[in-house]
């Protein structure tokens, strides 16, 4: 049997960059909370960061500001946060995208709602925090833009609205850098999916590839790929227990696969994670359990071990999300399980950054409940129990013999002198999250498992 055992503090209160260990399957990662957001200044951050040249990230609040309509805010990797822009409606609202950081040096991003019509917005910030609105959509070039642009290799920049365009039923578009837009695709519910809410990715063949949330086969959604001058060939979800609702970017992987999350759908319709193989074959790789997570609704990130990424909005061992991390052939592991003063319910896709680590954003959560941004660091495994505070919950993770009993062991001191007994537990999987519910506020607690005498 392999122990981990970990010293837990468990605090009523969670202070800025507190650190969280969790051990699962020979990994450790260290959760570092690097900001809590408040209601006071900006709020509700929807997606995740993107990194600038100059070693800080950037990204954006749906709410607050001056206006109480969105932010864009940096900060360090200290956890030092400047608010940039408040939105203010005629230049744009409720940014649910983040940015993206351009080979011009500016940044560029869409607002759901807000300029001219109110219909949302394109816009670019410079490094001098110069915010220029280059697009008001108007309903027939697209509505309520969701997802973040990608700056292709031709220079221009390519997105998805979830409204607008033909139908009403959401559009793809392309935008020169200064604000001239093309409307390269209109979507319609009786053939190519309805309603994107992710954004694009460019493939290594030149063609983009995204996805549509709903319309396809049964409404569950669809896979595109879609050629620069906007032909479009669409791959539907079909099958008993099949991904629904994709939400996020695709990524491609290797042998030109690309892979993505759907919020539903699946064994148990807690989502899914897919691959479409480059012949054009939907294979669920993942089917979310609660347990191990539920309802991702970011796309995934590849690590530069070759594994990929993600997160789930829910479920976990709290039921506030997980971070996973899945290898190419489909093995999940989970990562961590927030416990909501350290974030819950993370919206926004992961960022793995130039030091090595992952960034990412909490919805809600955190010392003021409206949102956090959080660091993994990836750590070797201890060989003797970690000094950590964790909110609400303490344990420790164990690999043993599935269907074996355990006596789950506790001290007060970390060269574990005087253990008491705390239950007996008959081991459910391997690896297992053991959680002791009722450890006592401000109480230092040191785990371990011992198989009792046969």
């Amino acid at each position: 049997m392999i122990l981990r055992a970990i010293r837990c503090q468990v605090a009523e209160l969670l202070l800025p960059a507190a650190m969280f260990v969790f051990a699962f399957a020979g990994r450790s990662q260290v959760l570092e909370s690097l900001y809590s957001f408040a209601a006071t200044n900006s709020y509700y951050p929807y997606a995740g960061l993107v990194e600038g040249s100059d070693g800080n990230f950037y990204g954006t609040t749906y709410q607050g500001g001056t206006s109480d309509s969105g932010t864009m805010f940096r900060i360090t990797p200290g956890g030092g946060l400047t608010l940039l822009v408040s939105f203010t409606g005629a230049n744009g609202a409720y940014p649910s995208a983040g940015l993206s950081f351009a080979n011009d040096g500016n940044f560029y991003g869409t607002t759901e709602s807000g300029g001219a019509n109110n219909l949302g917005t394109v816009f670019r910030m410079t490094p001098a925090l110069v915010l220029t609105t280059l697009v008001s959509f108007n309903g027939t070039n697209g509505s309520l833009p969701r997802a973040e642009l990608i700056q292709a290799r031709d220079g221009n920049f390519y997105g998805t609205t979830y409204e607008g365009g033909a139908k009403d039923l959401g559009t793809v578009f392309r935008m020169t850098p200064a604000g001239a837009l093309t409307t390269l695709v209109s979507f319609s519910e009786n053939g190519n999916g309805t309603n994107p809410r992710g954004g694009l990715a460019q493939g290594g063949d030149g063609d983009f590839y995204g996805t549509t949330s709903q319309g396809g086969v049964g409404g569950a959604g669809t896979v595109f790929k879609m050629t620069p001058a906007g032909a479009l060939t669409v791959f539907d979800f079909s099958g008993s227990g099949h991904p629904i609702s994709p939400r996020g970017e695709l990524v491609e992987g290797s042998g030109r696969n690309f892979y993505g999350a759907t919020y539903f759908g699946g064994a148990s319709n807690y989502g899914t994670v897919f691959e479409l193989s480059s012949a054009g074959k939907l294979s669920t790789l993942v089917s979310f359990s609660g347990t191990n997570g539920s309802y991702p609704a970011a796309g995934l990130t590849i690590g530069s071990d070759g594994n990929f990424y993600g997160t789930t909005y829910s479920g976990g061992a709290l039921g506030f999300g997980t971070v996973f991390m899945m290898t190419p052939s489909g093995q999940l592991t989970t990562l961590i399980a927030f416990a909501n003063g350290n974030g819950r319910y993370p919206l926004g896709a992961l960022l793995e950054a130039g030091d090595g680590n992952l960034y990412g954003t909490t919805f809600y959560g955190g010392v003021n409940g409206v949102g956090t941004v959080f660091r993994i660091v990836p750590t070797s495994l201890p060989t003797t129990p970690a000094e950590l505070q964790l909110n609400l919950y303490a344990g420790l993770t164990l690999d043993g013999t599935v269907g074996g009993e355990y006596l789950i062991e506790y001290a007060t001191d970390v060269a574990g002198t005087n253990w008491m007994p705390l239950t007996m537990i008959t081991l459910p999987s391997s690896p297992y999250l053991y959680i002791d519910t009722n450890a006592p506020a401000q109480a230092n607690r040191f785990y371990r498992a011992v198989s009792p005498p046969q």
